[in-house]
C-alpha cells in the first residue's frame, strides 16, 4: 500500500493508487481528522457531510473571523491551505 493511501492527501491528484478503495480510504482518514473538504485538481472540491457534530471553524458566525478566513484564501495559492469553498471564490474574485 502506498503512503498516500495510509496518510491521506488534500488533493486526490496526488494519490499514486487511484481506485475506489483508495479514494474511500482517503476520505475516511480525512473525516477522522475532522477534515471534510478534499480537492480533485484545481477545479473540483469534494465536501463530505460532517453531520455538524463538531465545531470545525470552517463556517463561522463571527464576521471578523469569516473575513479573515476569506482573506487568507485570497492571499495564498489554494493548495497551501486546507481545501475549502473559499479557495474557489478567491480564485474567481
Amino acid at each position: 500500500m502506498h503512503p498516500t493511501s495510509i496518510q491521506g492527501v488534500s488533493d486526490l491528484i496526488q494519490m499514486v493508487e487511484l481506485h475506489e478503495a483508495a479514494l474511500l480510504r482517503n476520505f475516511q482518514i480525512r473525516h477522522r481528522q475532522n477534515i471534510y473538504h478534499t480537492f480533485i485538481g484545481n477545479r473540483i472540491l469534494v465536501s463530505l457531510n460532517n453531520n455538524l457534530s463538531e465545531d470545525i471553524q470552517l463556517y463561522t458566525e463571527d464576521e471578523n473571523q469569516r473575513k479573515e478566513l476569506i482573506r487568507s484564501y485570497r492571499q495564498r495559492p489554494p493548495h497551501e491551505l486546507l481545501p475549502h469553498i473559499y479557495a474557489f471564490g478567491a480564485e474567481i474574485l
